[in-house]
């Protein structure tokens, strides 16, 4: 078993929006050291100030050299088939796994971290930082907080964690971060290596193909595999071994998409094993009619018909709360609104108000275009909400030229079937993320 203790700089802490700066690999055989790759890299955008403080590495320590598309083929060959090693080792496998995403090449592998082992191998010392642990251990790193540096000395702490090692926690955490010991017997190994580690929609299928269960993730791989190491209640574990024979998937580049797509895909096939998106939602709305004496009012009701409502809720009670705060927002009547009714004066006076407020609810029910990470890294997804509703997803490719909704027609991959919960999940995600809108022309 070869191990592939890795170190790299970047130019900040998320993957998604920095690069890497610097990467040194050192293949390992835990007794000693028995090949090596070292490489600057250039992140093709700015090293901030606070980073070269740290590191030393400037633009023009990185201007000539090669990007990581250029070195990735290299690299994925390098540390094939090995255990995937690092100091706080999400960090340095989440930059790598994105690098190797925009180059368009898939990279899945098993990984420890020196941190935890340090931890269950060397408990009780005063630090586990990377300095900590050569200050414990004598160990000297050549330069900190370089990535060739910062290998050397990870390579020093993980022989004396491999050496000191009489409990087998190395052998434990690799075989724990390679999943297939968790497998049922009907899920073939070779599948489930090749499952991607990226956003979408999963089902499980019943011997007879039909879909038993519906799920979303941000990682489909990791998520299939949660329903067989013992993250699940023991009944729906029993469940899923007793009657699930396959899996299909679908990669969606980002969670929202996932998120509106599972929540489409379980009402329309009312998968048996699903349970929490079968409550019964959206019972009650908010509407507007005009009464006997042609005056116009708000009411909330029980959903139906075709008529549309205004805005839809679970309960009676968060109807009626929602209706309260737009009264008191736009100074109406209660009575106008189906409180307190009885008071005609009001009813006759609030009539611009309501019809003010309600053209300043409509003009909030735009339409725009949500953008977000696609499955491949020459593509963007897109979610076109039209009039507030949500209208459809697709894939387009980085530099196409999008002005209205038509444009969008050639590039759309699904049709959404509006819920309430799902527009719950699109304002929910918006409000929460930051989500970019970007308005549209509607043609």
């Amino acid at each position: 078993m070869l191990f592939a203790i890795t170190d790299l700089e970047t130019t900040g802490g998320h993957p998604s929006e920095h690069g890497i700066t610097e990467i040194s690999i050192l293949l390992h055989d835990g007794a000693q050291v028995v090949d090596r790759f070292y490489s600057l890299v250039n992140p093709e955008r700015p090293i901030p100030y606070y980073i070269t403080k740290i590191t030393g590495i400037d633009d023009q320590t990185v201007e000539n050299a090669p990007i990581f598309s250029d070195i990735a083929l290299e690299v994925r060959s390098f540390i094939e088939d090995t255990v995937f090693v690092a100091h706080n080792v999400s960090f340095d496998y989440s930059f790598l796994k994105e690098s190797f995403f925009r180059a368009g090449i898939a990279w899945n592998a098993s990984r420890i971290c020196t941190v935890k082992l340090s931890r269950k191998i060397f408990p009780g010392l005063p630090s586990y930082s990377l300095k900590g642990l050569c200050d414990s251990l004598n160990i000297v790193n050549p330069s900190p907080h370089r990535a060739w540096g910062d290998t050397e000395a990870t390579a020093g702490i993980f022989e004396h964690l491999y050496a000191a090692d009489h409990s087998g926690f190395i052998l434990k955490a690799v075989k724990s971060s390679d999943p297939e010991g968790f497998l049922p017997a009907w899920l073939d190994a070779d599948f489930y290596r090749n499952l991607p580690e990226e956003p979408g929609v999963y089902y499980f299928h019943d011997e007879k193909g039909e879909v038993l269960y519906v799920g979303k993730a941000r990682n489909i791989k990791a998520r299939i595999r949660s329903h067989f190491n013992g993250n699940y209640l023991s009944f729906k574990r029993q469940e899923l071994a007793k009657r699930i024979c396959g899996i299909t998937f679908e990669e969606t580049g980002n969670e929202l998409i996932a998120l509106l797509l599972e929540d489409q895909e379980i009402r329309r096939l009312w998968p048996p094993l699903n349970s929490a998106q079968k409550v019964r939602t959206g019972q009650f709305g908010i509407y507007s009619y005009s009464d006997q004496n042609d005056l116009q009012r708000l009411a909330i009701r029980r959903k139906e018909g075709v008529q549309a409502a205004i805005r839809v809720f679970d309960s009676y009670g968060a109807a009626r709360e929602w209706l309260l705060s737009f009264a008191r927002n736009n100074d109406l009547p209660l009575a106008i609104c189906g409180i307190n009714e009885g008071d005609k004066a009001a009813e006759n006076n609030g009539q611009l108000e309501l019809k003010l407020a309600l053209a300043k609810l409509e003009l909030e029910r735009e339409t725009y275009v949500i953008p977000g990470r696609g499955r491949r890294p020459d593509e963007q997804s897109f979610i076109l909400v039209r009039k507030g509703e949500p209208n459809s997803f697709g894939y387009l490719p980085q530099k196409a030229a999008v002005y209205s909704t038509a444009d969008l027609d050639v590039y759309r991959h699904a049709l959404l079937q509006t819920s309430g919960p799902g527009k719950q999940l699109l304002q929910g995600y918006l409000e929460n993320n930051g989500g970019m809108k970007i308005p549209i022309r509607e043609e």
